[in-house]
């Protein structure tokens, strides 16, 4: 059922985000080819990405390792699952027909109630048997799921707010859905991984968790108008993203040793991806915390761009597809390893590229390489790696 609900489903949003940015890229290079409009497309694109593809494979993966799968009541999970899909096609639709507006607003509100009811089978369901840490980390995930609607909900002030509450609404969305609800998820997984592998769990991580957890909050100041923060708040802020980012690298510290033990070389280089990518994107974190860098810095759009792809891309999916392969016990046969292949070159060679022609925005050179045509070949590559996962996929769940 989890593949039929969340799995599947999960991969055609994938399938779905890498046809939309392969085609934002094509626009952008041969704007005489464009069909879409480029910035509700991208709405689109972000919002099938967060909250359908990578919030499917998270919850697949939370009911399989932290819940009581079998005593949740499959009517009111199936109700649950139809309102989720409802909500993700709703917004895939249109926010590419008219951007934010009163229809993809309303799709957008049902996938925040869905959440609720996410975090309703969590707690009523979890496995209370499992190691405390890992027990902190799924439970503060699911926290920051329901958290992070309070941003959405701020925004229906609409014009009664000031324009910086109102950024701040839409900066603490983003912010607890990211370095909140999916980051603890998946570290969560990839803990429960060093578990189920005999490792051991111990202060360090523990430690690690309290960093993140104190400075999840703080992190946001440097991201908001510093115009509009008391000094004494920014150096608050500043503390707190340096918190966050040394924690995350400590909780990541004993995967190390997996890595190393691990042969199965599409597998292993997965690996790599993903903790390489929550290590500069820890490092990033690091470095804005100080608000004159930031602002010189994320001025740069290749640099924001390339930080949203490093966490979302990057470490965030690459983690969740590895949990999938996990879960689901698949060997690497040729067409899997294939399949992985052309997803790990397509998104590693993105990555790549995204931060240096994000350099060459900071430092003003000339880029080597055209942007808008490398991306697109980059991300055409990972959208064929997508489909041979989604078509793996279809054969797990129909096999």
């Amino acid at each position: 059922m989890l593949q039929r609900w969340l799995f599947i489903p999960g991969f055609c949003y994938l399938v779905l985000v890498f046809a939309s940015g392969t085609w934002l890229r094509w626009q952008w290079y041969a704007p005489d080819w464009t069909v879409f409009h480029s910035g509700f497309l991208t709405h689109a694109h972000s919002h099938v990405a967060v909250l359908g593809w990578a919030f499917c494979m998270l919850c697949g993966l939370l009911f399989h390792y932290a819940m009581h799968w079998e005593r949740i009541p499959k009517t009111a999970f199936r109700i649950t699952m139809a309102a989720l899909h409802i909500s993700v096609i709703g917004m895939a639709v249109t926010f590419t027909w008219q951007g934010y507006g009163d229809w993809s607003i309303g799709f957008s509100t049902l996938h925040l109630l869905v959440g609720y009811a996410i975090a309703v089978f969590y707690f009523r369901y979890e496995i209370e048997t499992l190691p405390a840490i890992l027990r902190n980390f799924y439970s503060v995930a699911v926290w920051w799921l329901v958290i992070s609607t309070l941003g959405p909900w701020l925004l229906a002030f609409g014009p009664a707010m000031p324009s910086f509450w109102m950024d701040a609404g839409i900066e603490f969305y983003l912010h607890t859905q990211f370095n909140g609800w999916l980051t603890f998820g998946v570290l969560g997984l990839a803990l429960h991984y060093i578990h189920r592998r005999g490792g051991k769990l111990n202060w360090s991580t523990h430690l690690g968790f309290a960093m993140l957890l104190i400075g999840t909050l703080p992190a946001l100041i440097p991201m908001l108008d510093q115009t509009q923060v008391h000094p004494n708040l920014a150096i608050v802020g500043a503390a707190g993203s340096l918190l966050y980012a040394v924690g995350g690298v400590i909780v990541a510290a004993p995967l190390v040793k997996l890595l190393s033990s691990e042969k199965n070389l599409p597998l292993k280089a997965m690996m790599l991806l993903s903790g390489g990518s929550l290590l500069i994107k820890q490092i990033m974190l690091g470095i804005i915390a100080f608000p004159a860098v930031a602002e010189a810095v994320m001025g740069f759009s290749f640099v924001t761009v390339g930080y949203l792809h490093l966490l979302l891309l990057g470490f965030i999916s690459s983690a969740l597809l590895f949990g999938w392969l996990q879960q689901t016990r698949i060997t690497a046969d040729l067409p899997l390893t294939t399949s992985l292949i052309a997803y790990l070159a397509g998104v590693g060679v993105m990555l790549i590229l995204l931060l240096w022609f994000g350099a060459v925005q900071i430092f003003g050179f000339a880029p080597v390489f055209p942007v808008q045509l490398s991306l697109f070949v980059a991300a055409l590559i990972a959208l064929l790696g997508s489909l041979g996962l989604l078509a793996k996929s279809l054969k797990v769940w129909l096999g």
